[in-house]
């Protein structure tokens, strides 16, 4: 996606009119790309696997809310996929000037960076397993115990998923 956006800012600098003409089409079929990169992650993903749809009695419904969910995260990961770049080179630059709350302030945004990828795992598991029932949470913890204590996604952003979907 930053690719998409540092050519169509090439193309307005050469070419203003080209920002009109093609941003929307190039745009959605980008949008396009990242829904289908997103359904194939989430057709490896555990609670879409056979021998755990069936183990844990999961119906349809429920695991059509579950895409939902993971959709949402990786959603948000991509949009909220800033990169620390700036907080860093303001780290560093108040680190060489001696300056401690400059340092510090661009400190806590480079720490809120890093804890907003966990932050969301977090929220997924729990919308995920929020929407099984006792039971299943249950079997899930026997059968399953590793799936309730790692993340079920590595990383998801520029349009990208890496993970463990298979659990």
């Amino acid at each position: 996606m930053n690719r998409f956006f540092a050519i169509l800012t090439l193309l307005v600098a050469v070419n203003p009119a080209a920002a009109q003409t093609n941003a929307p089409r190039e745009e959605t079929q980008d949008g396009d790309k990242i829904r289908q990169r997103q359904a194939n992650f989430a057709s490896k993903i555990w609670w879409n696997q056979p021998k755990k749809i069936e183990d844990l009695g999961l119906s349809t419904e429920q695991r059509k809310k579950m895409d939902a969910h993971l959709f949402a995260y990786m959603d948000n990961r991509r949009e909220n996929n800033t990169p620390p770049s700036v907080a860093q080179d303001g780290l560093l630059s108040a680190l060489v000037e001696g300056d401690p709350a400059a340092a510090r302030e661009h400190g806590e945004v480079l720490a809120e960076a890093a804890a907003a990828p966990v932050r969301g795992q977090i929220e997924l598991m729990i919308q995920v397993t929020s929407e099984m029932t006792p039971a299943q949470r249950q079997k899930m913890a026997k059968n399953y115990p590793r799936m309730l204590s790692r993340p079920w996604i590595r990383s998801f952003g520029a349009g990208r998923a890496s993970g463990r979907a298979s659990n």
